[in-house]
């Protein structure tokens, strides 16, 4: 009995021992699960088959990401959980999510960023017409234009003047259209008829025979030339002579014997004619 006791307690201890080896012993190829595996937010990453108590370092698109705890590392049995946030939520499409070990050991999964905008809306109502704009300022006016060359008259049609007027042509009527197909049945297509042809132009008219030319006017003569201006001549006023009181005195004596004179000569001649 104590045999039999001894060897279950055996079997015991030995499968006790397997089942803790078994639980801490990591396997061969390192795998990866991400919940969820598309998103925008956030993922948890769980890793199995990595070496045991080993630091995790987990990267987005090769870029180290902050995680949550903010250090990862493998149980004894390679195993790890890990939570990271999409460092950008608008780049759609899929990323690539890589947990590496100390030793070397990686292993890689998919993360797809989902377009977070919905399916466009209908088109809203049009909105009301807007106020009418301030009228601009009027622009400067434009350059007169040249006025045109004045247009030549026509040359005689013919000697007598009279308008001759030609009529064009008819157009010629189109062909008819080719088989349609090769087989037996023929389909045929009616060419359109010809174009009319155009009125001939008008005869222009005679020009008026030119008139006679004026006869040139005799050139004026020419005005004489302007005497030329005479000499300013040069005034020079003289003062007149400052007499002496003796030359006033001899004027007056002077003055008085010619009158003196003059009387005596006219009395005698009156004394004369009087005497018989």
């Amino acid at each position: 009995m104590k045999k039999l006791i001894a060897l279950i307690v055996a079997v015991v201890l030995a499968l006790m021992i397997v089942s803790v080896v078994s639980a801490c012993t990591a396997p061969l190829a390192p795998t990866l699960t991400l919940s969820p595996t598309q998103g925008f937010a956030t993922t948890t990453i769980t890793g199995t088959g990595f070496a045991a108590d080993k630091t995790i370092t987990i990267t987005y698109d090769g870029a180290a990401q902050p995680t949550v705890p903010l250090t990862v590392e493998t149980d004894c049995s390679g195993s790890f959980s890990a939570i990271i946030s999409i460092p950008n939520e608008l780049a759609v499409g899929p990323h690539t999510i890589t947990v590496t070990q100390t030793n070397g050991d990686s292993a890689s999964a998919t993360y797809t960023v989902v377009d977070m905008k919905g399916t466009q809306g209908a088109q809203g109502p049009q909105g009301t017409t807007g106020a009418q704009g301030i009228q601009g300022v009027q622009g400067p006016q434009g350059i007169a234009g040249l006025q045109g060359v004045a247009g030549q008259n026509g040359v005689d049609f013919n000697s007598t003047g009279n308008v001759f007027l030609f009529n064009g042509t008819d157009g010629s009527n189109g062909l008819n259209g080719v088989d349609f197909n090769a087989t037996g049945n023929t389909f045929v297509y009616n060419g359109t008829n010809g174009l009319n042809g155009q009125n001939g132009l008008n005869g222009k008219d005679g020009t008026n025979g030119a008139n006679g030319t004026n006869g040139a006017n005799g050139k004026a003569g020419t005005n004489g030339a302007n005497g030329s201006s005479g000499d300013t001549e040069k005034v020079v006023y003289v003062d007149p002579p400052q007499n002496t009181y003796l030359e006033y005195l001899l004027i007056i004596a002077a003055v008085i014997i010619a009158c003196a004179a003059t009387t005596v000569a006219c009395y005698r001649r009156w004394t004369k004619k009087k005497t018989p």
